[in-house]
C-alpha cells in the first residue's frame, strides 16, 4: 500500500508487512521551517510515518503481525521506541 495511506479500513486484515522505506522530510519543508529558526527532528518524522503506516494492520485489533523493515534505521527507531525503558529518545 502506499505510505501515505491514511483513514482506511481496507487492509485491517493484513498480518504480514514490509515497510521498504527510509523516511525523511523533504529538504524544501526543512529549509522552509529552518529559515524561521524551528528545527525539525528527522527521527521522530520517521517514526509517526511508520507507525501511521503499521495501524493500517491487523494490530490495531489486538492481533500479532510480522513486520519485515530492511532499512537499519527504521528498524532502529522502531525497536527503541518499543523498549520503554531505553535510553536513546526521539
Amino acid at each position: 500500500i502506499a505510505l501515505n495511506i491514511r483513514a482506511t479500513n481496507e487492509y485491517r486484515n493484513t498480518h504480514i508487512l514490509a515497510y521498504c522505506a527510509n523516511r525523511f522530510i523533504r529538504p524544501t519543508i526543512v529549509q522552509f521551517f529552518s529559515n524561521k529558526g524551528i528545527s525539525l527532528n528527522q527521527d521522530q518524522y520517521a517514526l509517526s510515518e511508520m507507525l501511521q503506516w503499521i495501524w493500517r494492520s491487523r494490530i490495531r485489533e489486538g492481533k500479532d503481525i510480522k513486520i519485515y523493515i530492511p532499512s537499519k534505521r527504521m528498524r532502529e527507531l522502531l525497536i527503541t521506541y518499543l523498549q520503554p525503558n531505553s535510553e536513546k529518545k526521539l
